[in-house]
């Protein structure tokens, strides 16, 4: 009040002159630069992927079936192998443009994939697919393509497969391959895989599988040996022109190998129907290979763990039928070939082991 209070009046008009003139402006320039980097930011905002195949609501919806039917849910039955048809549908094919910034998190999708091609989900993935191609598609005799999992798990093994290339990319770029119900060609591409997987060659192992089957109820002791001897029935041929061009197809592969795996395994099959599946399965391999199949270590693992289970009971038939394969593909022919490449290869490795370990 009065004269003293008059240094504090004027010093507050000229702060107040101060703020108008210069802070007040400064602060909605800044303002609008800023709202005008979000706006430009929000508009080179990359598409949202599509909605997953795991969503909570479908979750929910699994769980309140189960329950009201009266089961029992157990810990483990969001596993892979306890998923049912309402809980997994293949995800839409997708494809987000490159990124210009360097991201530093990790990118999901890589993640993901990284964790799909573990060799043990890998594993549980093939063999859940057997299944299926056994058990339901056989028995029911309908189209591989139109069951509800196998699409989706295809799908899985195609992610799995190309995880070294999402990796590279570092999270620059995300893609999620088709599940092959529909030939949908991409980027002026000529060839889909996923569709050559599911709608042409999945059928082709289906009538695989199936020959196989015939053989052993065709031989003595099957309920069809009667009609083979009146010629009613005759022996399925080999095929091998229908697995021409199938190189590329890794997932078709994975299956086949592990149909083969399995097939000679103690207890299911026998001796004299062998001599008719074995080159049912090496005719189909040779092709997907493409000729070359010295360093596929997986399958020799498995075969070599799955021959070792017969122990001293292993036929005779079995061990001039695996030899003989074996020798044939070590003495594959091609340009990139070479006699050291044999050499080292994990086919000569497990040969070598198979030779000291199986007592004949």
């Amino acid at each position: 009040m009065g004269d003293a209070g008059l240094w504090f009046r004027n010093e507050a008009n000229r702060q107040k002159q101060l703020w108008r003139e210069e802070v007040l402006p400064e602060t909605k320039e800044k303002l609008k630069t800023d709202l005008a980097k979000r706006k430009n930011a929000l508009k080179k905002k990359p598409k949202p992927p599509p909605p997953l195949a795991f969503a909570p609501g479908k979750a929910d919806k699994s769980k309140s079936q189960i329950v009201g039917s009266g089961k029992t849910v157990k810990k483990d039955d969001s596993a892979i192998i306890n998923l049912t048809a309402q809980d997994v549908d293949p995800l839409p094919q997708w494809k987000c443009k490159r990124r210009k910034i360097e991201v530093d998190v990790p990118s999901t999708q890589c993640l993901a994939s990284m964790l799909l091609a573990d060799p043990f989900v890998v594993r549980i993935l093939v063999d859940k697919a057997q299944k299926i191609l056994r058990a339901d598609v056989l028995k029911s005799k309908s189209i591989p393509s139109g069951h509800a999992l196998l699409p989706s798990i295809f799908q899985l093994l195609n992610i799995a497969r190309i995880s070294k290339q999402l990796c590279a990319l570092k999270g620059k770029q995300c893609y999620i391959p088709d599940s092959g119900l529909r030939k949908i060609l991409i980027d002026g591409e000529n060839f889909n895989p996923s569709y050559e997987s599911t709608r042409n060659c999945l059928p082709l192992v289906t009538k695989l599988l199936l020959d196989v089957d015939l053989d052993s109820r065709m031989v003595v002791g099957g309920d069809l040996y009667d009609a083979t001897l009146q010629k009613v029935l005759e022996t399925p041929e080999v095929q091998t022109a229908e697995w021409e061009g199938t190189s590329s197809l890794y997932d078709i592969r994975a299956i086949v190998e592990g149909s083969f795996v399995y097939l000679l395994q103690p207890g299911n099959t026998s001796e004299v129907a062998l001599q008719s599946q074995f080159p049912r399965f090496v005719a189909a391999l040779d092709k997907l290979s493409g000729g070359n199949i010295l360093n596929e270590k997986p399958l020799f693992k498995s075969l070599t763990h799955a021959l070792l289970r017969h122990k001293s009971k292993l036929p005779h038939g079995t061990r001039d039928l695996v030899t003989g394969c074996m020798l044939k593909w070590l003495r594959a022919e091609g340009d990139d070939i070479s006699p050291k490449t044999v050499v080292c290869s994990p086919l000569l490795e497990c040969f070598m082991y198979l030779l000291n370990e199986v007592r004949l």
